[in-house]
Protein backbone atom coordinates (compact mmCIF):
# COMPACT_ATOMS: atom_id res chain seq x y z
CA UNK A 1 0.00 0.00 0.00
CA UNK A 2 1.38 3.29 -0.77
CA UNK A 3 2.04 6.05 2.33
CA UNK A 4 0.69 9.62 1.94
CA UNK A 5 4.21 11.70 2.83
CA UNK A 6 4.11 13.30 6.38
CA UNK A 7 4.34 16.44 4.33
CA UNK A 8 1.59 15.55 2.72
CA UNK A 9 -0.49 14.34 5.45
CA UNK A 10 0.02 17.25 7.59
CA UNK A 11 -0.70 19.91 4.51
CA UNK A 12 -4.39 18.04 4.06
CA UNK A 13 -4.78 19.11 7.73
CA UNK A 14 -3.47 22.47 7.28
CA UNK A 15 -5.98 22.38 4.08
CA UNK A 16 -9.21 21.01 6.17
CA UNK A 17 -8.02 23.83 8.94
CA UNK A 18 -8.16 26.61 6.70
CA UNK A 19 -11.83 25.31 5.53
CA UNK A 20 -13.18 25.31 8.98
CA UNK A 21 -11.06 28.83 9.97
CA UNK A 22 -12.40 30.60 6.37
CA UNK A 23 -16.27 28.98 7.26
CA UNK A 24 -16.39 30.79 10.54
CA UNK A 25 -14.39 34.26 9.05
CA UNK A 26 -16.74 34.25 6.47
CA UNK A 27 -20.11 33.59 8.55
CA UNK A 28 -18.73 36.51 10.83
CA UNK A 29 -17.99 38.80 7.49
CA UNK A 30 -21.84 38.33 6.28
CA UNK A 31 -22.87 39.02 9.64
CA UNK A 32 -21.17 42.04 9.91
CA UNK A 33 -22.32 43.04 6.02
CA UNK A 34 -25.83 42.40 7.24
CA UNK A 35 -25.71 44.26 10.55
CA UNK A 36 -26.40 41.21 12.97
CA UNK A 37 -24.00 40.37 16.25
CA UNK A 38 -21.22 38.56 15.80
CA UNK A 39 -18.81 37.08 18.42
CA UNK A 40 -16.13 40.15 18.93
CA UNK A 41 -13.27 37.94 20.45
CA UNK A 42 -13.70 35.08 17.92
CA UNK A 43 -13.90 38.16 15.19
CA UNK A 44 -10.84 39.63 16.11
CA UNK A 45 -9.16 36.27 16.68
CA UNK A 46 -10.11 34.38 13.08
CA UNK A 47 -7.82 37.10 10.87
CA UNK A 48 -4.65 36.37 12.29
CA UNK A 49 -5.48 32.56 12.52
CA UNK A 50 -6.15 32.59 8.98
CA UNK A 51 -3.55 34.07 8.02
CA UNK A 52 -0.96 32.10 9.57
CA UNK A 53 -2.36 28.77 7.52
CA UNK A 54 -2.88 30.54 4.53
CA UNK A 55 1.14 31.36 4.64
CA UNK A 56 1.55 27.79 5.86
CA UNK A 57 -0.17 26.57 2.77
CA UNK A 58 1.37 28.93 0.34
CA UNK A 59 5.05 28.64 1.45
CA UNK A 60 4.74 25.02 1.74
CA UNK A 61 6.14 24.80 5.38
CA UNK A 62 4.71 25.42 8.51
CA UNK A 63 5.43 25.41 12.47
CA UNK A 64 3.02 21.99 13.30
CA UNK A 65 3.26 23.17 17.08
CA UNK A 66 2.37 26.91 16.32
CA UNK A 67 -0.63 25.95 14.34
CA UNK A 68 -1.69 23.02 16.12
CA UNK A 69 -2.25 25.57 19.36
CA UNK A 70 -4.79 27.06 17.09
CA UNK A 71 -7.29 24.02 17.63
CA UNK A 72 -8.62 24.41 20.84
CA UNK A 73 -9.75 28.01 19.79
CA UNK A 74 -11.65 26.68 16.63
CA UNK A 75 -12.86 23.38 18.03
CA UNK A 76 -14.38 25.97 21.20
CA UNK A 77 -15.82 28.09 18.54
CA UNK A 78 -17.60 24.97 16.35
CA UNK A 79 -18.54 23.50 20.07
CA UNK A 80 -21.04 26.74 20.37
CA UNK A 81 -21.92 26.45 16.69
CA UNK A 82 -25.48 25.91 17.01
CA UNK A 83 -27.46 26.51 13.75
CA UNK A 84 -31.18 26.24 14.19
CA UNK A 85 -33.83 24.62 11.99
CA UNK A 86 -35.13 26.99 9.40
CA UNK A 87 -38.03 26.93 10.90
CA UNK A 88 -35.99 28.23 13.94
CA UNK A 89 -34.06 30.30 12.45
CA UNK A 90 -34.46 33.88 10.44
CA UNK A 91 -33.06 34.01 6.75
CA UNK A 92 -29.87 36.00 7.38
CA UNK A 93 -28.72 33.34 10.05
CA UNK A 94 -29.20 31.26 7.12
CA UNK A 95 -27.32 33.54 4.69
CA UNK A 96 -24.25 33.22 6.77
CA UNK A 97 -24.14 30.10 8.40
CA UNK A 98 -24.47 28.87 4.52
CA UNK A 99 -21.97 31.19 3.13
CA UNK A 100 -19.37 30.52 6.24
CA UNK A 101 -19.84 26.44 4.38
CA UNK A 102 -19.87 27.62 0.95
CA UNK A 103 -16.37 29.50 1.00
CA UNK A 104 -15.28 27.10 3.76
CA UNK A 105 -15.19 24.31 1.08
CA UNK A 106 -14.20 26.70 -1.39
CA UNK A 107 -11.22 27.27 0.68
CA UNK A 108 -10.75 23.45 1.55
CA UNK A 109 -10.28 22.65 -2.62
CA UNK A 110 -8.32 25.81 -3.71
CA UNK A 111 -5.92 24.64 -0.56
CA UNK A 112 -6.42 20.88 -2.18
CA UNK A 113 -5.18 22.29 -5.60
CA UNK A 114 -1.99 24.34 -4.32
CA UNK A 115 -0.92 20.95 -2.30
CA UNK A 116 -1.80 18.57 -5.24
CA UNK A 117 1.05 21.05 -7.21
CA UNK A 118 3.54 20.31 -4.89
CA UNK A 119 2.94 16.77 -3.77
CA UNK A 120 0.78 14.90 -6.68
CA UNK A 121 -0.33 16.77 -9.96
CA UNK A 122 -2.76 14.25 -10.06
CA UNK A 123 -4.54 15.67 -7.11
CA UNK A 124 -4.65 18.90 -8.29
CA UNK A 125 -6.40 17.98 -11.58
CA UNK A 126 -9.28 16.25 -9.67
CA UNK A 127 -9.70 19.86 -7.72
CA UNK A 128 -9.11 22.11 -10.79
CA UNK A 129 -12.09 20.86 -11.92
CA UNK A 130 -14.12 21.23 -9.02
CA UNK A 131 -13.36 25.00 -9.29
CA UNK A 132 -16.06 26.27 -11.39
CA UNK A 133 -18.55 24.30 -9.31
CA UNK A 134 -17.43 26.24 -6.15
CA UNK A 135 -16.92 29.50 -7.86
CA UNK A 136 -20.84 29.14 -8.95
CA UNK A 137 -21.52 28.23 -5.33
CA UNK A 138 -19.86 31.14 -4.32
CA UNK A 139 -21.99 33.70 -6.71
CA UNK A 140 -25.58 32.32 -5.30
CA UNK A 141 -24.24 33.26 -1.75
CA UNK A 142 -22.90 36.47 -2.84
CA UNK A 143 -26.20 37.44 -4.67
CA UNK A 144 -28.34 36.52 -1.67
CA UNK A 145 -25.86 38.59 0.55
CA UNK A 146 -26.39 41.55 -2.20
CA UNK A 147 -29.94 41.34 -1.96
CA UNK A 148 -30.49 41.15 1.66
CA UNK A 149 -27.91 44.15 2.23
CA UNK A 150 -30.24 46.26 -0.40
CA UNK A 151 -33.17 45.29 1.85
CA UNK A 152 -34.56 43.13 -0.95
CA UNK A 153 -35.92 39.61 -1.18
CA UNK A 154 -33.53 37.08 -1.87
CA UNK A 155 -34.86 35.92 -5.50
CA UNK A 156 -34.71 32.21 -6.74
CA UNK A 157 -33.27 30.37 -7.23
CA UNK A 158 -30.53 31.68 -4.75
CA UNK A 159 -33.54 31.55 -1.94
CA UNK A 160 -33.81 27.43 -2.86
CA UNK A 161 -30.03 26.89 -2.95
CA UNK A 162 -29.55 28.67 0.20
CA UNK A 163 -32.25 26.92 1.80
CA UNK A 164 -30.88 22.89 0.64
CA UNK A 165 -27.30 23.86 1.30
CA UNK A 166 -28.32 25.55 4.78
CA UNK A 167 -30.38 22.08 5.91
CA UNK A 168 -27.00 20.10 4.70
CA UNK A 169 -24.73 21.86 6.74
CA UNK A 170 -27.10 21.45 9.89
CA UNK A 171 -26.86 17.67 9.15
CA UNK A 172 -23.62 17.55 8.96
CA UNK A 173 -23.02 19.57 11.80
CA UNK A 174 -21.86 16.54 14.14
CA UNK A 175 -19.03 15.41 11.10
CA UNK A 176 -17.26 18.75 12.56
CA UNK A 177 -15.84 17.61 15.64
CA UNK A 178 -14.23 14.23 13.35
CA UNK A 179 -13.27 16.47 11.30
CA UNK A 180 -11.93 18.66 14.00
CA UNK A 181 -9.93 15.76 15.44
CA UNK A 182 -8.53 14.23 11.86
CA UNK A 183 -6.91 17.93 11.71
CA UNK A 184 -5.04 17.20 14.87
CA UNK A 185 -4.28 13.65 13.65
CA UNK A 186 -2.45 14.91 10.38
CA UNK A 187 -0.96 17.69 12.02
CA UNK A 188 0.29 15.96 15.00
CA UNK A 189 -0.15 12.01 13.86
CA UNK A 190 1.27 9.51 12.14
CA UNK A 191 0.83 9.57 8.12
CA UNK A 192 -2.05 6.34 7.77
CA UNK A 193 -1.69 3.89 4.45
CA UNK A 194 -3.85 4.72 1.79
CA UNK A 195 -4.88 2.32 -1.07
CA UNK A 196 -3.72 2.38 -3.89
CA UNK A 197 -5.70 3.91 -6.73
Amino acid sequence: MPQISPAMWQFNGLALLFGYLQRLATEDEIRRILGTPTDPVRSTALPPMLEAVRQALSAGECEVGQIARLLPHVEGWFDQWLPRSRAEGDLIDQVAVTGGGIYGERAVNDSLILIGRRFDPAVADRFLQRRLFHEGRVRVVNQAVAALAARSAVPEPERSHIAAWYDQLVRNRPRIKSDLAAVRSMLLGPSPAVPAR
